[in-house]
Formats: structure tokens, C-alpha cells, sequence
């Protein structure tokens, strides 16, 4: 994708927000305090803020953070998405996090928490032992919304594929069978599922 903006509660020095988006692990967003206010479900959240506007509606299902030892990173914060850059909702939470080490951490959101939207925002909650924060590289992986929604009408089936994944998690399997067992092999008839 391109076209993306990014946006902070605030920004100490020359660390501003796109440069915990540009792929480079020396650089990093650095808030200049530790202020902030964000709404999510309907509860006000303190804390300094790092928001990218996607430019579009997309999925996201997992993210990762590129962290440095220090002291200015995350202990708590809270993932929230918005289709309208207002209304807030938590999408994931990071708690308790310990900062022994330089890491990349992966983050996969719960199926159950998914939100189609075109905001998401980071609120730091809690650092390890500072009064700023700091993100190194942010990264978000998902699919848009054209491509979760688009309903196609196929006039040859010559080069169709169906590209089926087991879900991890046996609650959230799309393909299940009545008894929410695992779906072997299926049939799609005239736009009808039909498992097993």
C-alpha cells in the first residue's frame, strides 16, 4: 500500500512519527511526555499516542514492534482501530512487558477482534522506567477490505484456486462442519459452501 499518514499525541525533537514506519531500525518515534488522552470502548485511556491512517479499510491480524534495550519502551499500551478516526476500539493489549533484550515481537490479534478499519493507534499506557516513549519500527499485517469483501462472478473456472488455511485456533476456523470439526475437502456450487 502507500499513501499512508502518521500522527502522534505529541513528539519530542526530531523523532516524529513516520519515522516508526520507514523501515529503518535506527530511527524511531519518541513522544514528548508521557500525556495523552484516547477514548476506546467508551473509556478514556491516558497516555501518548503513535496512529497510522492506512488510507483505506483493511483487516489487520497481526503486527510486530522492533524494540531497543532502554527504558523509554513499552511496558503496557493498548491497540485500538477506528473506521472514522473518533470512535476507539480495542483490538489488543500489551501487558507487563519486560524489556531485557533487543527483540522483534510479534503480536497475532485474536480472530474474535479483528475490525475492519482504516485508523489504528497505539496508546502507551506504562514504559519500563521513563517519562517518554518509543517506538523503533512498527509494522501491521492484514488484508484490505476488497479483498476480504469482493464478492466475484467467475465465467470460467479454468483458472480458478482456492487457497484454504488451517486456523490455529479450532473456534475461529471459517471451514468447519456442523459438529466444528476441521473441513477436509469442499464444494462451492453456485456460490453455496458445502463442507465435507
Amino acid at each position: 500500500l502507500s499513501g499512508q499518514a502518521y500522527s502522534a499525541s505529541n513528539s519530542y525533537g526530531g523523532f516524529p512519527p513516520s519515522e516508526a514506519f520507514n523501515a529503518d531500525i535506527g530511527d524511531r518515534w519518541a513522544s514528548a511526555n508521557m500525556t495523552g488522552t484516547t477514548t476506546i470502548d467508551g473509556s478514556s485511556v491516558t497516555g501518548p499516542w503513535l496512529q497510522i491512517d492506512i488510507g483505506q479499510n483493511v483487516a489487520i491480524d497481526k503486527f510486530t514492534i522492533y524494540y531497543i534495550n532502554n527504558s523509554q519502551n513499552i511496558k503496557s499500551a493498548k491497540l485500538a482501530a477506528s473506521t472514522n478516526n473518533s470512535t476507539w476500539t480495542e483490538i489488543y493489549s500489551i501487558t507487563n512487558r519486560n524489556h531485557s533484550h533487543t527483540i522483534t515481537e510479534t503480536y497475532n490479534i485474536s480472530a474474535s477482534n479483528y475490525q475492519v478499519a482504516r485508523y489504528y493507534r497505539m496508546v502507551i499506557t506504562a514504559v519500563q522506567s521513563s517519562t517518554i516513549a518509543t517506538i523503533n519500527e512498527w509494522t501491521l499485517f492484514g488484508v484490505t477490505q476488497a479483498q476480504t469483501t469482493a464478492a466475484v462472478n467467475f465465467t470460467s473456472t479454468s483458472n480458478l484456486i482456492v487457497d484454504y488455511m488451517k486456523h490455529s485456533s479450532t473456534a475461529a476456523r471459517r471451514l468447519q462442519n456442523a459438529d466444528g470439526d476441521e473441513v477436509a475437502s469442499f464444494e462451492i456450487t453456485n456460490g453455496v459452501l458445502s463442507n465435507d
